[in-house]
């Protein structure tokens, strides 16, 4: 998890949504929330823009709120997450 932190140093603003739960995936001690990465996000660049969105369509008024002409969006993740740019275009 530590790690996985640092990956996002660089973008200029982030919107999380929360895990997509997967059946079977073990409910282990060591599960984590995407409000926890926002969390640790934060404690590591105060400066970073980082929210956190409930859901898909959460995060999609986000994104039309902060997305400006000739920016660059990247929609990654499990699921149907990706529908989300769809509706961006």
């Amino acid at each position: 998890f530590t790690e996985f932190v640092g990956c996002f140093d660089l973008a200029d603003v982030l919107v999380l949504v929360e895990i997509y739960d997967v059946e079977r995936r073990d409910a282990a001690e060591d599960a984590v929330s995407s409000r926890e990465l926002v969390d640790a996000i934060h404690v590591r660049n105060p400066a970073q823009h980082v929210s956190f969105a409930e859901t898909p369509d959460a995060a999609l008024e986000s994104l039309r709120s902060l997305i400006l002409p000739h920016d660059v969006v990247v929609v990654m993740g499990a699921g149907d997450i990706y529908k989300i740019a769809y509706d961006l275009v």
